[in-house]
């Protein structure tokens, strides 16, 4: 690792805290940006979102979990340059595509910020508010990374 520098408040949200990260890698140099969280049960979240965005066939980051003292994410750099609100046909077609995958799972987060677009490619990326994972207060549960978890809950809790 070359460098880390956080990203500044402008360029991503607030409750959050990201770093940009410079690699020398066997393939050549490369920018990865690692993501610490306010709830750090939503690392599981937001992997396992990118992992089922590129499934969908949509463009998708690659993202990991990083274990040390407390949870990160890493995530690869989305190609392009963030979304300025210009639009073409092309650009519309591609962003259509990521509102039908925020409408099946719930990506409660699908906003122009989050967007880049290269050539007519669009990118999205913080997907920690997929599947309603904050919908429900997992403060006081000891695995709120695992479905059982919830499996367990009565159903008024849930409700």
């Amino acid at each position: 690792m070359r460098t880390v520098e956080p990203v500044a408040d402008g360029q991503q949200g607030r409750y959050n805290l990201v770093y940009r990260c410079a690699l020398d890698t066997a393939a050549g140099a490369a920018t990865v940006y690692a993501k610490r969280f306010l709830l750090p049960e939503t690392v599981h979240v937001e992997v396992f979102a990118y992992a089922l965005q590129a499934l969908t066939g949509l463009p998708a980051c690659q993202a990991a979990r990083h274990a040390s003292r407390e949870d990160l994410l890493l995530v690869t750099n989305a190609p392009g340059r963030k979304w300025e609100h210009d639009l073409n046909e092309e650009t519309a077609y591609a962003l259509g595509g990521h509102f039908v995958f925020a409408l099946l799972f719930s990506n409660a987060d699908i906003r122009p910020r989050n967007a880049f677009v290269e050539g007519g490619r669009v990118t999205m990326v913080d997907l920690e508010h997929c599947f309603f994972n904050l919908a429900i207060d997992a403060s006081g549960l000891a695995a709120p990374e695992r479905p059982e978890t919830f499996d367990r809950m009565p159903p008024d809790e849930l409700a």
